[in-house]
């Protein structure tokens, strides 16, 4: 347009496009303000759609993940822990600030000593120093650990991981059963069974009641598999809650795939115990434990489940109860002991009675 033509008619073309150009610049810069994007800011709906992808991987967040699938462990919802508290959490606070360098006794009390150790390490972390452990906090205090970690903080998920039904020894050494407890616990949680304790196992962890559900009364069976040695699994037995006794085990020929053909790697859940025998006298002899049948569920999408029948806790022994053992422990569709192993059991659950349930973890 020229310059000098009438100016009135300039203002009626240009006034329109101002406005338009208004428009797009605030819904631009809503777009892009930096408080959606902020952990603190981030809504109920948002942290759910951040939360509910992926598994507990040590790489998270990376360059290039699309914001969508991004797990932000700010976003997501942590315990705040505070002063006057205690219990299993605190203990896991005092824990992680210890594998930080702070002199602290994990007693699951957050007195003034939890308190200035939290301050410290905010301080450290440039956060405010309020002394309450929340999610910036939670952040910067966990780290990922796998197997071969040692320390305070694999302690702590050793806690965590017995107050939630996975019993390990709190000794610190992240070896085959903290791995196998950490995979069990993983799949109760719909995560990633990658054996890895990262943020979202870490937050699984700390969130998931503690100390609501009591232990279970009486004697309770336990097959706690050991995802890297099917052979080196265990069977306990516990009493209140407390472990008895516990035995190696195996379960399948190697594969841990529960659906596999004769493979036998055992469906994790509860199965009920039929009954018990010293003299069974079919494809399974002498000491032999029945379990009821277990769905086994396909990996593969719109597969069927698949029954699993003629499951046993059971040794490698003749009808009457005479060793053909040879030193394995892999077994077809069942779980097996050594026969001066599955002999004691028996004998010690004919003197307390014979729990009615076995769980598979």
């Amino acid at each position: 347009m020229n310059p000098t033509e009438n100016p009135s008619r300039l203002r009626r073309v240009l006034a329109p496009a101002a406005i338009a150009c208004t428009v797009l610049a605030f819904v631009a810069g809503t777009a892009h303000s930096p408080a959606e994007h902020s952990a603190q800011s981030t809504s109920p709906v948002t942290a759910k759609l951040t939360t509910a992808t992926g598994g507990s991987s040590a790489h998270y967040g990376q360059h290039g993940t699309p914001l969508a699938t991004r797990w932000n462990p700010l976003a997501a919802r942590w315990p705040v822990v505070s002063r006057g508290q205690r219990g299993v959490r605190v203990t896991t606070v005092q824990s992680l600030l210890a594998a930080r360098g702070h002199r602290l006794a994990a007693d699951g009390v957050f007195g003034p000593a939890t308190t200035k150790a939290v301050k410290a390490f905010q301080r450290a972390h440039r956060l405010a120093p309020d002394g309450t452990v929340g999610p910036k906090t939670w952040s910067a205090l966990i780290s990922n650990l796998r197997p071969g970690s040692h320390g305070q903080a694999v302690t702590a998920a050793q806690r965590l991981l017995t107050s939630h039904g996975h019993p390990t020894a709190a000794d610190g050494v992240f070896g085959p059963r903290t791995t196998a407890a950490v995979k069990a616990f993983q799949r109760d949680q719909h995560l990633a069974m990658d054996g890895v304790v990262g943020p979202k196992t870490w937050n699984a962890l700390v969130n998931a009641p503690v100390g609501t559900t009591p232990a279970p009364r009486g004697y309770v069976l336990k097959f706690i598999k050991n995802w890297h040695r099917t052979d080196d699994s265990r069977l306990a037995f516990y009493h209140d809650g407390r472990l008895v006794k516990s035995y190696r085990a195996g379960s399948g020929m190697g594969s841990t795939y529960e659906c596999a053909k004769n493979e036998g790697w055992l469906p994790s859940g509860t199965y009920k115990v039929l009954g018990h025998q010293t003299d069974r006298n079919s494809a399974i002899k002498g000491y032999a434990i029945h379990l009821a049948d277990k769905y086994c569920h396909p990996t593969k999408p719109k597969q069927k489940p698949i029954m699993r029948g003629d499951l046993f806790i059971h040794s490698n022994m003749t009808k009457n109860g005479d060793s053909r053992w040879h030193g394995s422990y892999k077994s077809k569709g069942c779980i097996k002991l050594s026969p001066p192993d599955i002999k004691d059991l028996f004998n010690r659950l004919d003197t307390v009675g014979w729990p009615k349930t076995l769980h598979v973890s």
